[in-house]
C-alpha cells in the first residue's frame, strides 16, 4: 500500500441471500482518499473480478461440453437466465450494490458466456 494510505477498516461480514456470508471492506470515512488511491483500489478489485470471471468461464465451458448433444435452447436457457438475474439482484441489495447495475453487468456477462458456451458446444471442446 502506498505511503500515507490508510488501510480500510477491518472487513465486516454480511449475510447475503441464500445464506452466503461475504466479507465487506468498509471505506474509511474519516479521510478522503485522492483519485490515484481510489483508482488503485478499483484496479485491485478489477483483478479479483477478472479472476472470478475466469473461474466462472471454466464452469461455463464444462457446461457447454455436457450440453453438446442438446439444442441451442439448452444453452440459452431463458428461465435459468431469469433465475440468475433475480438472484443477483437480491445479492446486490444485500451487498449494498445498485441492483440495476448488477443486472446490466450480469446480462452482458451472461450473453458473452452464452456465445462462448455455444462455441464450445459446436467445436467439440
Amino acid at each position: 500500500m502506498p505511503a500515507g494510505v490508510v488501510p480500510p477498516r477491518v472487513p465486516d461480514e454480511r449475510q447475503l441471500a441464500g445464506g452466503v456470508t461475504r466479507r465487506v471492506r468498509q471505506v474509511d470515512a474519516s479521510r478522503t482518499p485522492d483519485l490515484p488511491e481510489i483508482r488503485e483500489a478499483i484496479d485491485a478489485l478489477d483483478g479479483r473480478i477478472v479472476a472470478l470471471i475466469g473461474e466462472r468461464q471454466a464452469w461455463v465451458e464444462r457446461a457447454g461440453e455436457l450440453k453438446r448433444e442438446q439444442d441451442e435452447d439448452a444453452v440459452r436457457a431463458p428461465a435459468r437466465v431469469d433465475a440468475v438475474i433475480a438472484r443477483v439482484r437480491e445479492l446486490a441489495v444485500s451487498a449494498g450494490a445498485a441492483p440495476h447495475v448488477v443486472e446490466s453487468t450480469y446480462r452482458a456477462m451472461i450473453s458473452a458466456f452464452i456465445d462462448l458456451e455455444l462455441g464450445v458446444r459446436r467445436s467439440g471442446g
